[in-house]
């Protein structure tokens, strides 16, 4: 990884540090089926850019290596690749592949997209174990519908403005600051 990161930095390819390569790697092995997205030209042309860099200096000759090795998705992840990169952002995805459970990344992926989650909504759930809440729950549908109602979804005017959440002074979700100031809380 540290000689290709020092490669693609020589040819002017931003954020390809070790780190970056690493984190690329383990997206790229999270969600294969995100290449299924890509059209067609732009696989050719990827293909042919890894034959080329892959077996360059090697003395084999990459038309002839054969066809490239390409994991297949894993039963977990039902999400079509067009689906994800349309409806979740990379931060959203950035998010997900820290999860090591396979049904657990599923759960989540499914949920934000049923939601439409912000990528802080996301983090949230899964902080508050929600998945695991989900599975101790013995009235499951009602534990969703309370999670998606008081979920923080990505809406366009949320990119700009950042919204904060108060649920810890038992505030409903959507209050204002005039409802903040009147809570009781100094």
């Amino acid at each position: 990884m540290d000689r290709l990161a020092e490669i693609l930095t020589a040819q002017g390819i931003s954020r390809c540090d070790r780190r970056e390569l690493y984190r690329y790697r383990r997206f790229y092995l999270t969600y294969p089926q995100i290449v299924e997205a890509l059209p067609p030209q732009l696989t050719q042309f990827l293909i042919a850019s890894i034959r080329q860099r892959l077996f360059a200096g090697s003395g084999i000759d990459s038309q002839d290596s054969g066809s490239l090795i390409v994991e297949s998705a894993t039963p977990q992840s039902r999400i079509a690749g067009k689906i994800l990169i349309s409806r979740l952002s990379f931060t959203h995805l950035a998010e997900l592949i820290n999860l090591e459970d396979e049904t657990r990344r599923a759960f989540y992926e499914v949920e934000c997209i049923r939601g439409n989650w912000s990528v802080r909504e996301l983090k949230r759930q899964i902080n508050s174990l929600y998945y695991e809440r989900s599975g101790l729950s013995t009235d499951k549908k009602k534990l969703s519908e309370v999670a998606q109602q008081n979920a923080d979804q990505a809406e366009p005017n949320l990119a700009i403005r950042d919204p904060y959440i108060f649920e810890f002074l038992g505030l409903k979700p959507r209050s204002s600051q005039k409802d903040l100031r009147t809570s009781g809380t100094p």
